[in-house]
């Protein structure tokens, strides 16, 4: 009669469940990829602007997405995106904030001076 080790089984049963396990989560819990947008704010526009060719309005669900923002114009503004917003930011300053882009939908980015929004505003769809 052979004898089986209860903790050698428990020990192999869950190594093969947690391989199992880590294989079919892989592809839902990798964490997304970090693009850099740089954000220029001017007195009459909102600049975005990215190394790569690709578009900066169109972006998947799961990204990341870190905004360097630069103040050219000659107040200090806030630049504002979803429901996150820079510090003011001082003519000739810099900020930066990232966002996860975990929902889908259509959303605003516009600038900001003294609470009330000036200037244009653009849209990122996230699909």
């Amino acid at each position: 009669m052979t004898r089986v080790r209860l903790p050698a089984v428990a020990a192999a049963l869950i190594v093969v469940g947690a391989a199992a396990s880590s294989h079919a989560a892989r592809g839902t819990t990798t964490p997304g990829i970090l693009y850099d947008v740089n954000v220029t704010l001017t007195d009459t526009k909102i600049r975005l602007s990215h190394k790569s060719d690709s578009s900066l309005t169109r972006m998947p669900r799961g990204a990341y997405i870190r905004y360097a923002v630069t103040n050219r114009g000659t107040r200090r503004y806030v630049f504002r995106i979803w429901a996150t917003q820079s510090s003011p930011v001082r003519p000739g300053g810099r900020d930066s904030l990232v966002i996860n882009w975990n929902y889908r939908g259509r959303f605003a980015y516009l600038k900001l001076f003294r609470g009330k929004q000036v200037g244009p505003k653009g849209y990122i769809t996230i699909y």
